[in-house]
C-alpha cells in the first residue's frame, strides 16, 4: 500500500478550526468589492454605477475615415512585373489566382472552401454529361463519325446493337 491509497480523515480538525476562527483572526467582516473609474475633469474616483446613473460616461471617440498609405513598387513573386498601388496589387492577386496569406488556419479554411467548390461543379459536369448520355443512348443520338485526312472513320457510336 501507498501513502496515497487510504488517506486519514481530516473532518475533525477542520471542524474544530472552523470554531476557532472567531478566537484566532476576530470577526469575518463582508467586504464589498466596487469597480471605479477616474473623471477625466477632476481626476476624483467614482464608482462605476454612477457613471451609468448619472448619465456621466464620456461619449465615445467620433468614428471618421482614415487614409491607408499606398504600397511600395515591387516585384510580382509570380510573374515578375512591377506592381505600383494598391489596385495593381489587387489585380495582380485576382489575374494569377492568388491572395493574401493570412496565416495557416486561414489558408487551410480557404483551400478546404476552394476544394468542395471544385469537386462542387465536377460532381454537377458529371450530373449534366451523365444526363446527356443517356438521354443519346435512348434516342439513339449517335454523332456523326469523325473522320481523318483521308476520309476514314475513326470511330463509329452504335448503341443497341450487339
Amino acid at each position: 500500500m501507498s501513502k496515497g491509497s487510504n488517506p486519514r480523515p481530516f473532518s475533525v480538525k477542520q471542524e474544530k478550526f472552523g470554531d476557532n476562527w472567531d478566537q484566532a483572526f476576530g470577526e469575518k467582516e463582508q467586504v464589498e468589492t466596487m469597480r471605479y473609474l477616474t473623471d477625466p475633469e477632476t481626476g476624483k474616483l467614482i464608482p462605476e454605477y454612477m457613471w451609468d446613473q448619472y448619465d456621466m460616461r464620456p461619449p465615445p471617440p467620433p468614428k471618421s475615415h482614415f487614409i491607408h498609405r499606398d504600397y511600395q513598387d515591387y516585384a510580382s513573386p509570380i510573374t515578375g512585373e512591377i506592381i505600383s498601388g494598391r489596385r495593381q496589387h489587387r489585380y495582380d492577386l485576382e489575374r494569377n489566382g492568388c491572395r493574401v496569406s493570412e496565416g495557416q488556419e486561414s489558408e487551410h479554411r480557404a483551400a478546404n472552401a476552394h476544394l468542395a467548390h471544385e469537386d462542387k461543379k465536377l460532381d454537377q459536369k458529371l450530373d449534366k454529361s451523365m444526363a446527356e448520355t443517356l438521354n443519346d443512348i435512348k434516342y439513339q443520338n449517335n454523332p456523326p463519325p469523325e473522320t481523318d485526312k483521308a476520309g476514314n472513320a475513326k470511330m463509329s457510336w452504335t448503341f443497341g446493337k450487339d
